[in-house]
C-alpha cells in the first residue's frame, strides 16, 4: 500500500491510499479519482509528499498502528 497526498484544482488536498503506484495510474487514467469537495476527477493530481520519519522507537510504534488503522478502515469502506 502507498499513501499519496493529492490535490485538486479547487484548492482541496487529501491523502488516500493505492495498492501501489501503477494503480494510482491506473484510476487516474480512467478518471476514477475525485476530488472529495468538487466532486471533479480531470483536475486531482499528486502533490509534494514528505517521506514519514520515526525520531525513535516509540514513534516508529505509533506510525506502524496508525497505518495498520487506515489500512483496515480501507478495507471495511471498500467491502
Amino acid at each position: 500500500m502507498i499513501k499519496y497526498n493529492l490535490e485538486c484544482s479547487c484548492g482541496e488536498t487529501f491523502e488516500s491510499w493505492f495498492q501501489n503506484s501503477n494503480e494510482y495510474e491506473k484510476l487516474l487514467k480512467k478518471n476514477l479519482i475525485n476530488c472529495y469537495v468538487c466532486g471533479r476527477s480531470k483536475t486531482v493530481k499528486k502533490s509534494i509528499m514528505a517521506p514519514s520519519v520515526a525520531t525513535s522507537k516509540t514513534s516508529v510504534a505509533e506510525k506502524d498502528v496508525e497505518q495498520k488503522k487506515e489500512i483496515m478502515l480501507l478495507k471495511m469502506l471498500s467491502m
